[in-house]
């Protein structure tokens, strides 16, 4: 059935194809673009029947016929830059978080949507699947306390930051919080580990804080950082790189040259032990 109809349709299509062509070729006189897909520009300098001949509209002579006022200029008195002090300092290295309030986390659980058993971590990436959190996640996370009253049930947080009130509020209703960090790495793949078991083979592991600013942040006990929390290797180890004291390489030198003369060379049994000697022990 499908054979016949082709070769119908390709019988008609041999049939009517110069009435086609023809009727082509007829509307290419119609043709012209669609409604309000152009716009006409203003021509200037074209003679004086246009009204835009000659000056083209500017007039004559004059800063504004020549060239173009600058925006900034405040026509001579003093500009608003010169009248009020520079105020304020923003860190263009500062991270980018998105605020998540109590009462949003509150509802989420109160309606089902968020269903946590006794010992389970709301961390960022439950936060992401559930929808508690949306749009583009570029450093992380800070729980915020409004909404703090309506919170009465344990609930255990992990994410990047948390405002004092905010750790207050879930520490009094039974529950924990904990401050991580997160690289933009480490942060896409706490997300969306299987994206990187599938491109990679492999998910990248958990980044440690190099900034000193961060490794403070996490080390307090008031921010609830996982570092001093967890007892982290790496709080350890930078501990241990402020105790440790160089050894004065000049006393270590004075000390075994001191002890080298009660020293005997067992190597060479029978022979006199070895030692500092003076010319004046020679007597030669």
């Amino acid at each position: 059935m499908i054979g016949i109809n082709s070769a119908v349709i390709n019988r008609f299509k041999s049939i009517l194809g110069p009435f086609t062509s023809a009727r082509s070729i007829s509307l290419l006189s119609n043709l012209k673009p669609s409604l309000n897909s152009t716009k006409s520009f203003k021509r200037v300098g074209r003679g004086p029947s246009s009204g835009l001949g000659k000056t083209s509209g500017r007039g004559q002579k004059g800063q504004k016929a020549r060239g173009k006022v600058k925006p900034w200029f405040e026509g001579g008195q003093t500009p608003i830059v010169k009248l009020f002090p520079k105020t304020g300092f923003k860190r263009v290295t500062a991270p980018e978080l998105q605020a998540l309030n109590l009462t949003r986390i509150v509802d989420f659980v109160q309606s089902g949507r968020i269903n946590l058993k006794e010992g389970d971590v709301l961390d960022m990436r439950l936060m992401k699947k559930s929808g508690l959190i949306s749009g583009t996640l570029r450093d992380g996370v800070k729980v915020l306390a409004t909404g703090k009253e309506n919170l009465t049930f344990p609930i255990k947080i992990e994410a990047t930051r948390a405002s004092t009130e905010a750790i207050r509020a879930i520490e009094r209703a039974g529950g924990e919080f904990t401050a991580r960090y997160f690289s933009k790495l480490s942060l896409r793949a706490h997300i969306n580990p299987e994206h990187f078991l599938l491109t990679r083979g492999h998910i990248p592991l958990k980044a440690r804080p190099t900034k000193r600013r961060d490794i403070n942040f996490y080390s307090r006990a008031d921010k609830r950082g996982y570092l001093i929390k967890e007892k982290n290797s790496l709080l350890t180890a930078i501990e241990e790189a402020k105790s440790f004291k160089p050894r004065n390489n000049n006393q270590n030198k004075k000390v075994s040259l001191e002890s080298l003369g009660s020293k005997t060379n067992e190597g060479a049994s029978g022979f006199a032990g070895s030692g500092i000697f003076k010319l004046a022990d020679l007597k030669l």
